[in-house]
This record gives structure tokens, sequence and C-alpha cells, in this order.
């Protein structure tokens, strides 16, 4: 569901000194306004469009249409430029929000290549007790004569490491998800009676079977 909107917000927008109100007949102190209108997509992916400049009287409240004042246009009466009366975060939310996804798309991309590589350290280095999520077809070979074609994932657990050879006891359960291993790979896979049946891999295998993504996680 796409969840879109628009409000119109008003702003102040400084000092509008002394000026001739219509209204009142007579010099009033005066202050300029901004209103705007402020569209969104998701609450966050924000931008603001139709802006119109207002002077208000203060002491009988009529709005006049007004052209912005010099400080808050672009204006350098002092030399400087003023900011936009308009809260940043509707001006540039979008381009904010945008600048954050990102960047939470570079860390993400960080963190899988920080993670893969060190499983990757882990896989050449095998002690026992390590446990692997892996693709049990691709680990084994065919763990659903059903549909041969389905991906079952399971904890495999190091048994034992003789020179070259690794021996990994196998689970009794797999699930079709990987995800759903994330948190038996810290508790249920600790026990013995999790496992049933054996398997010997070389670490030249594992390594590459690593590289075909049929290694998941690595955990010690």
């Amino acid at each position: 569901m796409i969840i879109w909107g628009a409000k119109t917000k008003v702003v102040d927008g400084g000092d509008g000194g002394i000026q001739q109100c219509e209204v009142c007949n007579a010099r009033q102190p005066f202050r300029y306004g901004l209103s705007y209108r402020m569209r969104h997509l998701y609450y966050l992916l924000r931008w603001s469009t139709g802006k119109s400049w207002f002077r208000a009287c203060q002491v009988c409240g009529t709005s006049f249409p007004s052209g912005p004042p010099v400080k808050a246009s672009a204006g350098v009466d002092d030399g400087k430029k003023t900011a936009s009366p308009i809260p940043v975060f509707d001006r540039w939310g979008w381009a904010m929000s945008l600048a954050a996804a990102a960047l939470f798309v570079v860390y993400a991309n960080w963190s899988v290549n920080a993670e893969n590589a060190r499983d990757s350290e882990l896989i050449a280095a095998p002690q026992v007790g390590d446990r692997y999520i892996v693709k049990m077809e691709k680990f084994m070979g065919p763990a659903n004569s059903d549909n041969p074609f389905k991906v079952n994932y399971g904890v495999v657990r190091i048994a034992a490491v003789d020179a070259n050879r690794v021996t990994f006891d196998l689970p009794k359960s797999l699930w079709s998800r990987a995800s759903k291993l994330s948190g038996e790979i810290h508790d249920e896979a600790l026990a013995d009676g999790y496992y049933e049946g054996q398997t010997v891999k070389t670490i030249a295998a594992l390594q590459a079977l690593d590289a075909q993504r049929v290694i998941d996680n690595v955990e010690r």
C-alpha cells in the first residue's frame, strides 16, 4: 500500500516592520508569513510546493498577499544569504531520506561482505563444534526426493577434524528457509540429540561450497 498525502503549513517569515494597514487605516507593526503545501510519500520523502508569501497586521490580524521579504528570500541586505523559513526536513526530506537509504544499503553490503569474509576464515581453519547453516541438497545430495528442485536448509556441526578431513554431524530436521535456523544454530543445534548421521568433507570441498554460496552462515 502506497502512503502519500499533503498538508498546508504556515511558518513565520520574520519581522515586517511598521507598515500601512488598509484595514486599520493606520501604520501598524507587521510580520511576514509563508504558506506552503508539504507533500509526502510514506511521511519521510517530503517536498514543498505552492509557496505563497503574505504579511499580517499584528493589531487587527488581517493578512495581505506579499512578495518575499528581503531576509526571507535570497536577499543580502546584511551581506549574507539568509535561510528559508521552511523547516529543512520539509524542504529536503526527500533527499535526506534517499541519502539515509543509500547509506543503509552501503552499510548492509559492507556488513554482508564482512560476515562472508569471517565465515571463509572459519571454514579454512575448521574446529570441532563449529556449526554451519547449509543448503542440504548441495551439501550432501538430494534431501527431498519428491521435489528435487526444492531447497532445504539445515545446521551441520563439526564432530571431528583430521588433517584435511572434516566430519560433520547431520541434522534430524530441515527447514525451507535459512532464517528459521538463525535461532536454532545458537540453541537447539548445540545439543547432541539434534543430530543423526554423519558425512565427511575435505577443507578444499568446503571452500568450494562456500564459493558456491552453499554455506549460508558459520558460528563458532
